[in-house]
């Protein structure tokens, strides 16, 4: 590459007798560039130009090309050339790295559902992560992070179906007056454990603004659930179930890799709940359900990148329920189901 390169600039002023004109678009700022070098080809005079380091452009050259030797989103077929391993797309052959790699996720490892879909999306995400343990960092937050008011939410609806799940209470048919004092008892609850923990939550007027956002949503949310639970005759069985964790047992995958090589992966993770369907002359059915302050996955179902509904039924099964007709819901907690119930409950795997 040549050295005579134009200065880089945001934008160039060109002035003659007659008119002065600001160049800002990029195109205009090299093809002016290169004019001024023409313009001086013959000056002998030093040009007045950045050069630019031999290291970083060298650097710039080694990435682009191994950008060039990977696939990117277009569509290939599985015996693409590109498609193979090779030092540019991740290979890696370092037997001391390999041996590491072995061991830190080898047959003992236990994947959560997140990092399996984290590795099977974007790789690379998981190989800076999950691999290198390199993290982005902290910055000061002025409120409360969107992860705390996620396991607000997620405490609140445990603590609100628990008993219900364990028989301690009956399952309301809708949020009765009665259903609203237990909801404000939990919420009162939760809101002193948050006091005592010194949880940061920001500026306090706009916490107080977020927090009865919130539970202005989860209320509405259970206004809408409730009764959806009576039209289908289902009720929780489990809430908060984990499995993986200490005394609970792992789920265990068995099967064959791409190669054909007999492999075993455990799995832990921890369902939101788990409801049971009660209809008389039906076979019982299970529904899992992911609860989401956040907007619910679109897209991905096909090629089976979302892996907690499978996952979750699949433990399920190993604990001895029968899943043969069961199905697994992201449920957005924040969009108001009582407008928009498609979006309220989206259907993501079954059996």
């Amino acid at each position: 590459p040549s050295h005579l390169l134009p200065n880089s600039q945001e934008s160039v002023l060109i002035e003659n007798e007659h008119s002065r004109d600001l160049l800002t678009n990029k195109t205009s700022l090299l093809l002016q560039g290169a004019k001024n070098l023409g313009q001086n080809w013959e000056n002998r005079s030093a040009v007045p130009v950045e050069v630019a380091e031999p290291e970083l452009l060298e650097h710039a050259l080694l990435v682009a090309y191994s950008e060039s030797q990977r696939p990117g989103p277009a569509d290939l077929e599985l015996d693409d050339s590109s498609l193979k391993p090779n030092p540019w797309n991740g290979h890696l052959a370092d037997p001391d790295v390999v041996q590491h790699l072995t061991k830190k996720f080898g047959d003992d490892h236990v994947w959560s559902p997140t990092s399996l879909m984290d590795y099977s999306i974007f790789p690379f995400q998981f190989w800076v992560n999950k691999v290198l343990e390199i993290e982005k960092h902290a910055k000061l937050e002025k409120n409360a992070e969107p992860k705390t008011l996620g396991t607000v939410a997620h405490t609140i609806l445990e603590r609100f179906y628990l008993p219900i799940a364990n028989g301690d209470i009956q399952q309301p048919e809708e949020l009765d007056g009665r259903s609203e004092q237990r909801l404000l008892e939990i919420t009162k609850e939760i809101a002193e454990e948050l006091q005592e923990e010194g949880q940061w939550l920001g500026n306090p007027f706009l916490w107080t603004v977020k927090w009865n956002k919130l539970l202005n949503d989860v209320e509405n949310y259970l206004k809408w659930e409730l009764k959806q639970l009576k039209k289908t005759r289902e009720s929780p069985i489990l809430v908060e179930y984990r499995f993986g964790y200490k005394d609970f047992p792992a789920v265990v995958i068995s099967g064959s890799d791409m190669q054909g090589m007999k492999r075993t992966i455990r799995v832990k993770g921890i369902i939101d709940r788990v409801d049971r369907s009660h209809s008389e002359g039906s076979p019982q059915t299970l529904a899992v359900i992911d609860y989401k302050l956040k907007n619910i996955p679109a897209t991905q179902y096909i090629d089976g990148t979302l892996l907690q509904a499978p996952i979750y039924l699949l433990a399920l099964e190993q604990l001895g329920h029968d899943i043969s007709n069961s199905r697994g819901f992201y449920r957005n907690i924040k969009t108001n189901p009582g407008k928009n119930p498609t979006i309220a409950g989206k259907e993501v795997g079954g059996n």
